[in-house]
């Protein structure tokens, strides 16, 4: 009994940290693409600032689900939980910390002239060039982090039930990419909150299932 109790305060709290900045995250995600974040006002700075300070919450709900993984060995939990810190520290953090710069831009080209809205037109392509890179490389390691978790999970290696592994990001995605091909602009309206309302349950349910399993084995 003695010893499961030690791990069960540092394991609700770091639950309760990483589900909490996971909800904040998805309010800014709300906010930026329901309150006209893409210009400048109260929505852009909400979600820039949240997006920026409140991911590395983030890294107490990946300890929680890691724990939960370690059972299938360091392969399958403690290398994608590091890649998936990794991500949402540089990448994630980088890209709400962006929205102002194109959110200005923007702005500038509308309040422009002719000469001067062409010109930031090319200014907004240059930008994309890095952007996009990054928000390709943040796609790629979204897909392989999510496959490298899920595998474990539906082998049945984990503490984790295998229906688990359906609230990854990547499984919710394409169902409503499926759903988007049937009902257009679908998969638009709701891409934004995938991940993010994903990961809500996500640590949430890992926190859950491991303090269970403690108060069986205790």
């Amino acid at each position: 009994m003695a010893d499961h109790r030690p791990d069960r305060a540092p394991l609700l709290v770091c639950g309760v940290l990483g589900t909490l900045g996971a909800l904040l995250i998805l309010i800014a995600d709300i906010v930026y693409n329901r309150f006209g974040g893409d210009r400048l006002g109260t929505g852009l700075y909400v979600s820039t600032w949240f997006g920026t300070f409140l991911f590395p919450l983030w890294w107490a709900g990946i300890w929680v689900l890691y724990r939960g993984l370690r059972p299938a060995g360091l392969f399958w939990s403690l290398l994608p939980c590091l890649l998936f810190a990794f991500l949402v520290s540089t990448v994630n953090v980088s890209g709400h910390a962006s929205y102002p710069f194109w959110a200005a831009i923007r702005d500038a080209g509308q309040s422009a002239d002719q000469a001067v809205a062409l010109a930031v037109r090319q200014l907004e392509a240059q930008v994309l060039q890095y952007t996009g890179r990054l928000a390709l490389i943040q796609t790629i390691l979204e897909v392989l982090i999510s496959v490298w978790i899920a595998i474990p999970i539906l082998l049945g290696r984990t503490l984790f039930p295998r229906w688990f592994a359906l609230f990854i990001p990547i499984f919710p995605t394409a169902a409503a990419l499926g759903i988007g091909l049937l009902h257009p602009g679908f998969f638009e309206g709701i891409a934004p909150f995938i991940a993010s309302g994903c990961m809500v349950f996500a640590f949430g349910a890992a926190t859950v299932f491991q303090l269970l399993d403690q108060r069986g084995r205790s």
